[in-house]
């Protein structure tokens, strides 16, 4: 009774859970991705994969659930904030990622740019980052340029978390975005 042919199911299947297989092809906590998991030896890769894997979703969705409490007005400036917040949040918490996966987050912090002239900066930060990290497979750069993004990373959600809590006016204690900003 499916409408699906069998494989059209297969395909469906196979797109849904792409990343899932790709998963296990290495045994790395990073990909030179600029994030957390770069300060952690490949010996602690067992221990800290599933505890990075809850983390991150413990901490996505009381991100997602203080800003869908929040009565912040639904304007560009906004959504352009959401949407880098967003973009940048799950590269930068969940582990396996690669260098690449915050290329929506680059470019989203030019439009940022654009709407938000006091975060001028994010972009430059973002590239410098982003720059380190894929210098590292381009050229064979030092693997320290991905702990260095880290920390330029964490600089830039840090701020556009404290910009979003700034702009929903949270007169209560911001426990989501306080601690994931910390």
């Amino acid at each position: 009774n499916c409408p699906m042919t069998e494989s059209e199911y297969n395909a469906f299947v196979d797109a849904l859970l792409g990343y899932a297989k790709q998963s296990g092809t290495f045994n790395m906590l990073s990909m030179n991705a600029p994030n957390i998991y770069n300060l952690f030896q490949r010996e602690w890769y067992a221990f800290i994969l599933p505890l990075g894997l809850a983390l991150t979703v413990l901490l996505t969705l009381g991100w997602m659930y203080s800003t869908w409490q929040a009565k912040a007005e639904l304007d560009n400036k906004y959504i352009i904030l959401i949407a880098f917040i967003s973009a940048m949040l799950i590269p930068f918490l969940l582990p396996k990622m690669h260098d690449r996966y915050f290329y929506p987050a680059d470019v989203l912090s030019l439009l940022l740019a654009f709407y938000w002239p006091s975060l001028w900066f994010m972009p430059i930060l973002l590239q410098l980052s982003s720059g380190g990290a894929i210098s590292i497979f381009l050229f064979n750069a030092d693997p320290v340029f991905a702990i260095y993004g880290f920390l330029l990373n964490a600089i830039a959600l840090t701020i556009a978390l404290r910009t979003q809590r700034i702009v929903e006016q949270r007169e209560t204690r911001p426990i989501i975005s306080s601690s994931l900003a910390w």
